[in-house]
């Protein structure tokens, strides 16, 4: 997929009535006195400028590396619900805050080149910061997000790469019998940085270029739409919504596609889904207006 002009923004609940919908999502707002990752001054940083020598990057980027990218350790509790439970926090946070502070300053440095930085940032090293979105800890995702936002800004040669493996993330392949069998994430449950990466998609989506393109017509379809199914829609359902109105403020003959898909998906024993629903149906009437 491609897209046009970037917004530099994750807001997915400045339109409409959809911010009334949040509720105790997958993101971090339980845990956080405001509503921005908030940085203390790092003087290595701060100092002037041209602190950041091309010498540099590649240091900074095995240290981050070093310091971030770990096998996550299993749940605390083998039960867990995100409606119910509260999830299990990072014992090292306090030094892991520390090197996302720092990497989040390093990436908005005036100083900043991605013409160097993408010689250390690659496709590699994206795949291992999307790994640890399925940290229990909602305040490592949140730095996440605001990461990878920056990251996608930045390189435009990585951003059909983060969008096709974030696709991936919600839209697993496995091999059966030589075919090819789709498995959503909706059939597990347990990845626990839907609602972030959806916050990322809405800001993608919002600058996809018109006419949209049939791949992302089909990542509609065949991504969003089925995420209506999970059990516990509720954790993301706000940012769900809004990437679905996104695509239909892009595009409003796709209107038609995306109410079958929830009437397909509607709930019927579930009066908690079936609000949610007709809450987005609501939403989509008022776009298509």
């Amino acid at each position: 997929m491609s897209s046009g002009t970037f917004v530099d923004r994750i807001d997915p609940f400045a339109k409409r009535s959809l911010k009334k919908k949040q509720k105790k999502s997958q993101g971090s707002s339980r845990y956080r006195t405001g509503g921005d990752v908030e940085l203390t001054a790092l003087p290595l940083l701060t100092a002037g400028r041209g602190v950041l020598t091309e010498a540099v990057y590649p240091e900074i980027i095995r240290m981050i590396a070093c310091n971030l990218f770990r096998t996550l350790p299993p749940s605390d509790n083998p039960d867990f619900d995100p409606e119910e439970d509260d999830p299990t926090l990072e014992a090292s946070w306090p030094h892991l805050t520390l090197v996302y502070e720092f990497f989040l300053r390093f990436l908005e440095s005036p100083d900043f080149q991605p013409s160097i930085g993408k010689k250390v940032i690659d496709q590699k090293f994206v795949l291992q910061l999307l790994e640890l979105f399925d940290s229990e800890d909602p305040r490592e995702r949140d730095f996440l997000k605001t990461v990878l936002h920056r990251i996608y800004g930045k390189f435009l040669g990585l951003r059909a790469f983060i969008r096709k493996q974030i696709n991936n993330f919600f839209l697993r392949k496995v091999e059966t019998l030589g075919s090819v069998k789709v498995k959503f994430v909706y059939e597990t449950e347990h990845f626990n940085g839907v609602g972030e990466l959806l916050e990322i998609l809405g800001s993608i989506i919002n600058g996809f270029a018109l006419p949209l393109k049939a791949e992302h017509k089909q990542f509609l379809v065949r991504v969003l739409i089925p995420l209506h199914k999970v059990r516990c829609l509720s954790l993301y359902h706000a940012q769900l919504a809004y990437c679905v109105v996104q695509f239909l403020e892009k595009d409003a003959t796709l209107t038609e596609q995306v109410i079958k898909g929830l009437l397909k998906f509607w709930p019927k024993t579930c009066s908690q889904k079936e609000v949610m629903f007709l809450g987005e149906i609501e939403e989509i009437l008022d776009v298509i207006e």
